[in-house]
């Protein structure tokens, strides 16, 4: 399978089968199309990297699932709506980019009691839709 369809084309059986990949790294390739909810199966995944991209829509809420994330990179794509709040419960994450997108809202108010405000890049990718102070 190649990297251009890999979110097109997937299913839950083949995400499975994948259940032990720590880095996947799709930037700059063009890929069109949703994130589909499967990708939450993929729980060791450490790196998630979709920047640079024609992605759009919402992202999953099953992203939270994502246990082993570290970090999720999505700049550069066509996303939009709200950051589904349970990536905030995600321990392991340290890092979270979002920035040129269409996210709009502010950050879900538990994301601040987690800490999660603490990335700034988010907090401008999300806010600045409201006209928000970031802070940063």
């Amino acid at each position: 399978m190649n990297a251009k369809s890999f979110l097109l084309c997937v299913s839950t059986g083949e995400i499975k089968q994948l259940s032990y990949l720590t880095e996947l790294d799709l930037s700059g390739n063009r890929l069109s199309g949703t994130v589909p909810e499967v990708i939450g199966e993929l729980t060791d995944l450490s790196f998630l990297m979709l920047q640079d991209n024609e992605l759009t829509g919402r992202l999953p809420s099953s992203m939270g699932n994502m246990a082993g994330a570290e970090e999720i990179i999505l700049s550069n794509n066509k996303f939009e709506g709200l950051l589904p709040q349970n990536i905030g419960y995600l321990e392991k994450l340290r890092g979270l980019r979002v920035d040129n997108n269409g996210f709009s809202g502010p950050l879900p108010e538990d994301w601040k009691q987690k800490g999660m405000s603490k990335f700034c890049h988010v907090r401008a990718a999300v806010l600045s839709a409201t006209k928000a102070s970031t802070g940063c």
